[in-house]
């Protein structure tokens, strides 16, 4: 259940030595929760209701944690040990793993009966929602959500997460990236068109309409980078 979410504004210069990328590992679970809520608050109000920001964290980690949600294709960029970006990538699997009915269970165990029926449906809207704005296409790798820990927000996080991305796409053969900015975040847009990331016009003709969209806005714009040999 996890969104197409981008958080990151320009970075500033940094010593690019300092941040190491890898793969997420299982005890990494409660730092990516912690770093995608407070990234994200609206979308997961938005999903989960009335939880406090403490209560999606702790409900986000155990769905990592249980593997609902999957951490294979999360990469991790590291400050002195500590995690300080997210970036999740998908190639076609479905966002959510896991039955639902086991699912149901995890929330009324949780939450309670009255609220785990208001965080159930939200999270199966929100995954089947944003499931179906994924382009699927065998060349292609998505990044599904890109998120910076607030204290490392424009120390080059971002920009070395999205390099790794592009690593990441040509060890496995694909040529293209693409990933969808919120309306309200110009700073991730810009820090993307430095990358190389160009609206994908014929897929979603945002730039047409964007001076209509109120500041809070969902609206998102797809945006595809062509990786060159």
């Amino acid at each position: 259940m996890e969104a197409q979410r981008h958080a990151s504004p320009p970075d500033r210069e940094t010593d690019s030595r300092a941040l190491q990328v890898r793969s997420a590992l299982p005890e990494d679970a409660p730092t990516v929760a912690s770093v995608l809520a407070r990234a994200f608050p609206a979308l997961y109000r938005s999903t989960f209701g009335t939880l406090e920001k403490s209560q999606i964290i702790s409900l986000l980690q155990t769905l990592y944690e249980v593997g609902h949600l999957p951490l294979e294709d999360t990469r991790v960029c590291v400050v002195d040990g500590a995690v300080a970006g997210v970036m999740i990538l998908h190639t076609g699997r479905p966002i959510g793993r896991g039955d639902a009915l086991a699912f149901w269970r995890l929330l009324r165990s949780r939450v309670g009966l009255l609220l785990a029926s208001r965080v159930y449906i939200g999270g199966i809207l929100a995954n089947f929602l944003l499931s179906r704005r994924i382009p699927v296409e065998p060349d292609l790798v998505y990044i599904e959500a890109l998120a910076v820990a607030e204290p490392h927000r424009g120390t080059g996080v971002g920009t070395r997460l999205l390099a790794d991305a592009e690593a990441w796409t040509r060890s496995r053969g694909r040529t293209r990236l693409a990933l969808h900015v919120m309306a309200n975040n110009p700073g991730a847009r810009r820090l993307y068109q430095r990358v190389g990331f160009r609206p994908w016009h014929e897929r979603e003709p945002y730039v047409q309409k964007q001076a209509t969209l109120p500041p809070n806005s969902w609206s998102a714009m797809l945006m595809i980078r062509e990786l060159t040999k």
